[in-house]
C-alpha cells in the first residue's frame, strides 16, 4: 500500500495532468497512468515511485515531453522512456 501512495504522491507533485490511473493486472502488480498531453507513465507496485519525481520533472519541461510515447519506472533505480 506504500508503494501506491508513493505513486499518487508522485503524480500529484509532478504536475503533469493524469487523465486515469489502472491496475490492469494485478498479478503483474504494474500500475500504468495515462496523461492529457504526455506520454503514459509506468510504475511498479513492488517498489517505491519517489526517485521517478526527479526524472518526470526534469522531462515534462522539454519540448520533446509531448512526442514520448511513455516512461517506464518498472525497474528499480531506472527509467527507460521511448
Amino acid at each position: 500500500m506504500s508503494n501506491l501512495i508513493s505513486i499518487f504522491r508522485v503524480l500529484r507533485d509532478s504536475g503533469v495532468s493524469v487523465k486515469e490511473v489502472r491496475l490492469e493486472d494485478i498479478g503483474l502488480e504494474e500500475i500504468k497512468a495515462a496523461t492529457y498531453d504526455g506520454p503514459e507513465l509506468y510504475f511498479s507496485l513492488r517498489i517505491p515511485a519517489d526517485n521517478a519525481l526527479t526524472v518526470i520533472s526534469s522531462l515534462a519541461g522539454k519540448a520533446d515531453f509531448k512526442n514520448l510515447k511513455y516512461i517506464d519506472f518498472r525497474v528499480e533505480n531506472r527509467a527507460y522512456y521511448k
